[in-house]
């Protein structure tokens, strides 16, 4: 019994801090080998503003390369709290992440400037752009992009 409750203790304290940033935790970087075909043009734009305490902060933008083809952009000013591998990229229909009206983007693990290749352009009902930690369940930032 006594091992049960240490067993089910030691699980939750790992889901709080799964998003927190640890020293002994190796971080994971997703790589992002599609970079846009000559000059990246910005359709919409907008600054993260950190939810949750974090320090997610910078600027996106959603446009697309010479060939048409549509990217998201996160600034050279992009930062965020990631450690674990699980903070992820949603373009979203309002400020707040809902399954149902979310589109993924991509995992994110690394700051500065990144761009992200999209299946396909964001409609203009997708008006926001959401960095969300899986694991917590909890928003990390939001930018509204216009």
């Amino acid at each position: 019994m006594e091992k049960n409750i240490l067993f089910v203790a030691l699980l939750s304290i790992i889901g709080l801090v799964s998003c927190k940033k640890d020293a002994t935790t190796p971080t994971i970087i997703p790589t992002t080998t599609d970079q846009p075909v000559g000059a990246f043009t910005a359709q919409r734009s907008g600054s993260l503003v950190a939810q949750s305490g974090t320090p997610t902060k910078g600027t996106a933008q959603l446009g697309m390369d010479t060939k048409g083809t549509p990217f998201l952009k996160l600034g050279s000013d992009f930062k965020s709290d990631y450690h674990t591998g699980t903070v992820t990229l949603y373009m979203s229909k309002g400020a707040i992440y809902a399954a149902s009206t979310v589109q993924l983007i991509s995992a994110v693990g690394k700051d500065g400037e990144q761009y992200f290749k999209m299946g396909a352009a964001a409609g203009s009902d997708f008006t926001h752009l959401i960095v969300w930690c899986g694991s917590a369940k909890i928003p990390f930032g939001n930018a509204e992009l216009k």
